[in-house]
């Protein structure tokens, strides 16, 4: 029973129950027994005075002394239930009415009341405590008794509305278990209470999420089945035509093909890789200094650009920092560089510049090539996508800057394309300062 939330709650709910009740009948029990004992002290306060003034009465009329005047009016006006007692200053008993039932017994209790009588005397009232009479037992046993009764009601009760209360959560689960992933990512159960209808709409928000991350997925997976495909069917007509060639030269010219189509492969694996690495993988939180990569990326490309290729400018202060994975950052700038160099030429410009705007770190690619039609520049960052004016005429996957995009939306920045000073295209990488 504990193991589940319906049962804990009843087993809460009685724990309340026995606490609220046992708290009831004490402070009925005590309050009531203090009530009951005061308004007795009371009555026999006033029994005593009334008494003491009758028997003071009784002895001016009859002419004798306060001792028999009391003697005489005791045994005139006996009042049932109470005891009466003339003492004297030494507490010693000089008269006394009939004696109540029990009096002198071991284990009865009594309520004892007095006031001064006279010269030297004092007048008692004696009865029964009123919390030892039957009546009263009586009451605090049936009192005793319905606390386990009233337990029981109030679990069997209360277990019934919790039942009730989480049936919504039951809509939940069964709503949960019939969903499939080709049907709607969403419970639909409309819960009334508050609380279980912002878990539904906080499950319903995650299930969107997990919606558009699979569909992202399953066409990331088609599109890479589908540039993989291609490569490998080159690939294996290669090896086919190598296998079946009769000359060195062929099969020299067969090999050096293989490899090629196998460094594009390997690219275009890195790149998924990269891509799936810079959207999931944990993100290392450290300081990072842009200028230093942008540097390093500019010293990169020009060692593989070779000599005679058209200069890189880099304009940089000594230090930007932004939080984030500086391998992932690097990889980053690295891409937008190369697509620079690609498009630009061997011959074209290419120039860095990190500033700050407002709290944001900002790289900003140039080149003198030709740039990026403007009903293309939302699409480039896609995955896979290729301008279709340049598809034939450039190597790639279509990868490079949607790595890019990853990357900088991960770091919570943002890129953008637009037209540069230079002529060519201009992508700007912004993201959040240290």
């Amino acid at each position: 029973m504990t193991q589940t939330l319906r049962g804990r709650l009843v087993l809460v709910l009685g724990a309340v129950v026995a606490a609220a009740c046992v708290a009831l009948v004490l402070v009925a029990a005590f309050g009531s027994a203090a009530l009951l004992r005061r308004e007795q002290d009371k009555t026999l306060q006033s029994m005593a005075a009334e008494k003491c003034d009758g028997a003071a009465s009784e002895a001016r009329e009859n002419g004798v002394d306060l001792v028999t005047g009391a003697r005489d009016y005791f045994g005139e006006g006996r009042v049932a239930g109470i005891r009466l007692e003339l003492r004297d200053r030494h507490d010693t008993l000089l008269v006394a009415s009939d004696d109540l039932d029990g009096w002198g017994q071991a284990g009865e209790r009594f309520r004892v009341r007095s006031v001064p009588c006279g010269d030297g005397f004092v007048m008692q009232a004696i009865a029964r405590d009123v919390l030892y009479e039957p009546s009263v037992r009586g009451t605090g046993g049936i009192l005793l008794v319905a606390l386990p009764i009233a337990l029981t009601i109030g679990m069997i009760l209360g277990g019934i509305a919790i039942a009730r209360a989480l049936r919504p959560l039951d809509d939940l689960e069964q709503a949960a278990a019939r969903l499939t992933a080709t049907s709607p990512l969403a419970l639909g159960v409309g819960a009334r209470p508050q609380e279980l209808a912002r878990l539904e709409r906080s499950f319903n928000g995650l299930l969107e999420r997990l919606g558009a991350a699979l569909s992202r997925e399953r066409r990331f997976t088609q599109e890479a089945s589908h540039e993989l495909r291609t490569p490998l069917t080159v690939l294996r007509g290669r090896v086919e035509r190598l296998a079946s060639a009769r000359s060195d030269l062929d099969r020299a010219a067969h090999v050096s093909a293989i490899l090629r189509e196998l460094r594009s492969l390997e690219t275009l694996v890195e790149a998924l890789l990269l891509l799936a690495r810079s959207e999931d993988a944990p993100l290392p939180r450290v300081p990072v200094n842009l200028c230093d990569l942008a540097r390093g990326a500019a010293q990169r490309q020009r060692l593989l650009d070779g000599g005679h290729a058209g200069p890189i400018d880099v304009e940089a202060p000594d230090e930007i920092l932004v939080r984030g994975s500086e391998e992932l950052l690097d990889r980053a700038i690295a891409n937008v560089v190369e697509n620079a160099r690609k498009f630009a030429g061997p011959s074209g410009r290419i120039r860095l510049r990190v500033e700050t705007a407002s709290d944001r770190g900002v790289i900003c690619v140039a080149d003198n090539g030709p740039g990026i039609p403007t009903d293309v520049r939302a699409k480039v960052f896609e995955r896979f996508f290729r301008d279709p004016a340049h598809r034939h005429t450039s190597n790639g996957a279509g990868l490079g800057l949607a790595v890019v995009r990853a990357v900088v939306a991960r770091h919570g920045g943002a890129v953008t394309a637009g037209q540069s000073d230079l002529g060519g295209a201009d992508l700007r990488l912004e993201l959040p300062l240290l």
